[in-house]
């Protein structure tokens, strides 16, 4: 009986998490969407289609790999793969940027290619993790499914909630 009640307990914090990880790609997605629309008209569409596929596809490895790293105990070892993921990532960007400034591509059509590769990310993110949980997650041992759980953030904007802040501020002022 305790294992049943434990399992549905996961499902429904899963649920909640899930939901509100959705809602807030929807969001994000939606915010994204309005500035690609409007720097449509300054790119070549094939080519911006091109790269968003090209980000769709990147971020959707890179959510799935992700999704794997919840399951780790260890969570240092997570933090540190995220955070060179992250620099990676912004090292990505830069270089882009860099290279943007060296072919003299003007500003506009730079801004509308961009967006459209953010849009992908973020769908490509958004796709990743959902394929991943229908996938894999069921068949997951029941440790396993409360390790993912515990290490999924209820929120891609804020990571991090006031009660969760506070309490490592108060361990932070005792120490």
């Amino acid at each position: 009986m305790d294992t049943v009640h434990s399992a549905s307990l996961h499902a429904a914090v899963l649920a909640r998490k899930v939901r509100r990880r959705h809602l807030e790609y929807l969001l994000l997605a939606a915010i994204q969407g309005f500035f690609t629309g409007a720097l449509t008209p300054a790119v070549q569409l094939p080519i911006a289609l091109l790269l968003a596929a090209m980000a769709f596809t990147m971020a959707a490895m890179l959510a799935w790999n992700r999704e794997v790293r919840r399951l780790v105990a260890n969570p240092y070892q997570r933090l540190a793969v995220d955070a060179l993921e992250l620099a990676l990532l912004l090292g990505a960007l830069a270089l882009s940027a860099v290279g943007a400034m060296l072919l003299r591509l003007p500003l506009l059509p730079y801004h509308g290619y961009l967006s459209y590769a953010l849009l992908g990310y973020i769908v490509g993110s958004s796709v990743g993790e959902s394929l991943w949980r229908w996938r894999v997650y069921r068949g997951l041992s029941l440790e396993q499914q409360l390790r993912y759980v515990q290490n999924l953030a209820h929120s891609l904007l804020l990571p991090y909630s006031w009660r969760q802040l506070r309490q490592s501020w108060r361990r932070k002022e005792r120490q």
